[in-house]
């Protein structure tokens, strides 16, 4: 027989978490070098593409193509929707003014310092979202080990109460 006191509080338990999946933010940002990263466990040139095709996507840069060479156009200076590591990369690829970057040779420091921003940025968030679902798990796991420890302790007392 379980006293109707712990049955209340297992129940009060179990509300507040489901109330607070609706309020559980990962501070994820489901990015394509964050889920390229999540599947192959590496960033690595089509991780960094498909970072310069969600650029066009949000209208920051023009892709171009034009006897087979390749330009990034730059459409905007608004780069709030960035993050800061984002925006610095951003920088990297169209220095001061300028507003057309060729995708060769000449250009390839650009693109390499652009491209180590974006993965450090891509690892820096992985990591913290590993970090965040360890903390998670760790708390689950003590308030499951206390309520545990309750519900024996008052299975006990009402044994030999």
């Amino acid at each position: 027989e379980i006293p109707l006191r712990l049955v209340g509080s297992e129940m009060c338990i179990r509300d507040s978490i489901s109330a607070g999946r609706s309020k559980l933010k990962t501070g994820m940002r489901r990015t394509a070098p964050m889920l390229r990263y999540l599947i192959k466990g590496a960033f690595d040139k089509v991780s960094f593409v498909s970072y310069l095709l969600e650029l066009f996507r949000k209208n920051i840069i023009d892709i171009q193509e034009s006897d087979g060479e390749v330009m990034l156009i730059k459409k905007t200076d608004d780069l709030k929707s960035l993050e800061r590591r984002e925006r610095k990369a951003v920088g990297h690829l169209f220095p001061g003014k300028e507003s057309v970057v060729r995708a060769d040779a000449q250009n390839l420091l650009k693109f390499k310092r652009a491209f180590k921003l974006i993965e450090k940025n891509t690892l820096s968030r992985f990591k913290s979202l590993s970090l965040k679902l360890s903390a998670g798990y760790l708390f689950f796991s003590i308030g499951m080990l206390l309520l545990a420890e309750a519900a024996i302790a008052s299975l006990s007392v009402s044994l030999y109460g």
